[in-house]
């Protein structure tokens, strides 16, 4: 996702449509699937995932250049 090479330690990511499933049925790039490699980097990255409906997440980011070391 390239907004993270626009962020720093401590910036938020707001992210809507965590919560539908079509497009990783389908193989498409999705919200959750990002949101899924995400999740795994707890070094890097803090979640707030609200799954109801079609879903909302904050993502704080925990250290610069987080991207620099995230493997998608």
């Amino acid at each position: 996702m390239a907004v993270l090479e626009h962020t720093r330690k401590n910036a938020y990511i707001f992210l809507h449509d965590t919560n539908i499933y079509v497009r990783e049925i389908i193989r498409n790039s999705g919200v959750k699937r990002w949101l899924d490699v995400i999740k795994k980097q707890i070094e890097l990255f803090e979640v707030i995932d609200f799954p109801f409906s079609s879903g909302v997440a904050i993502v704080r980011v925990l250290k610069d250049d987080a991207w620099k070391s995230l493997k998608i």
